[in-house]
């Protein structure tokens, strides 16, 4: 009895070390698989911003525009069950400039945000985006 006592004592860590291994590499798998979400969606709205969106409907110098929120996508890991993350990115100018033919640039900042949190964590994604008023159509932001 003893002898199994001990043998038992010695298989808990042998047990609970793979555990947490295989959690956190799943974490890791996880992390990757928002990054690339992160950067589809960075896409998504530089695709919605020049082909929807009017120049001077965009936040001017040090305004925000959002949250905004996105369709919602699953992330799906094999031998996992999909988990549906919900999306949104707020827009917010960070510099405005004009050139020397009178154009005007601006300097975005994208930050995309996922709900739920991973692992509890949260964590903003951050890009930045420079626009010029010819490379977006003026076209309305409404539906």
């Amino acid at each position: 009895m003893i002898a199994l006592a001990l043998a038992m004592i010695c298989a808990v860590p042998l047990l609970t070390k793979p555990i947490r291994i295989f959690r956190s590499e799943i974490k890791f798998i996880e992390e990757g698989e928002r990054e690339r979400l992160a950067d589809w969606t960075f896409s998504e709205i530089k695709a919605e911003l020049f082909i929807k969106s009017d120049f001077h409907h965009l936040p001017s110098l040090h305004e925000t525009m959002g949250p905004i929120q996105l369709p919602p996508i699953s992330i799906e890991l094999p031998k996992l069950s999909p988990r549906v993350v919900n999306r949104s990115y707020v827009l917010y100018c960070k510099g405005e400039k004009e050139s020397k033919e009178g154009k005007s640039f601006r300097l975005f900042y994208v930050k995309i945000h996922f709900t739920p949190d991973l692992w509890g964590k949260k964590k903003i994604y951050e890009y930045r985006l420079a626009v010029d008023e010819e490379s977006v159509k003026p076209v309305s932001l409404g539906k």
